[in-house]
C-alpha cells in the first residue's frame, strides 16, 4: 500500500521563510575569555569597552571588546542590535552557581556578527536593560 503525503504550500512557505532568516539575518557569535585580562584595570576603566573591530569576510565582523566583572562565578551573555549604522553590543552578567568571588577584573570578549552588510559601524557596548 502506497502512503501519499501531501504538503500544505503554508508549511512550505514557512520552511522558506525561515531558511531565509536564519541565512540573512545577522546573527551572532559571543565568546568569553575566563582568564582575566592582566593589561586592563578594572577600576581605572569604564565598565566595559571595544578594543577592536576587523570583517573576517564580506559579510562577518569580528569585535573585540572587555567587560569588568568578577574574576569567578559569573556567566556573560551577549548579544547585538544593529540600528542604522550603529552596532550595539549588548552583554549581561549572571550569578553562577558557585557564586561571585570577591575579585573583580576585566575578561576579553569576542562578538562575530554573520550576515552582515560590509561598510562602516560605530559600534557601542552596553550591559543589557
Amino acid at each position: 500500500m502506497k502512503k501519499i503525503i501531501f504538503i500544505n504550500i503554508g508549511t512550505i512557505a514557512l520552511i522558506v521563510i525561515g531558511f531565509l532568516l536564519f541565512n540573512f539575518y545577522p546573527r551572532t557569535g559571543f565568546v568569553v575569555d575566563k582568564n582575566c585580562e592582566l593589561d586592563i584595570d578594572p577600576y581605572g576603566s569604564p565598565k566595559a569597552g571595544i578594543l577592536g573591530q576587523s570583517w573576517k569576510n564580506d559579510d562577518t565582523l569580528e569585535i573585540k571588546a572587555y567587560i569588568n566583572t568578577y574574576c569567578s562565578g559569573a556567566k556573560i551573555e551577549g548579544n547585538h542590535v544593529i540600528e542604522n549604522d550603529n552596532i550595539v553590543l549588548e552583554y549581561e552578567i549572571i550569578q553562577g552557581t558557585m557564586g561571585i568571588s570577591e575579585c573583580y577584573c576585566a575578561h576579553k570578549v569576542g562578538y562575530e556578527i554573520s550576515s552582515l552588510e560590509k561598510k562602516d559601524y560605530s559600534v557601542f557596548i552596553n550591559k543589557k536593560k
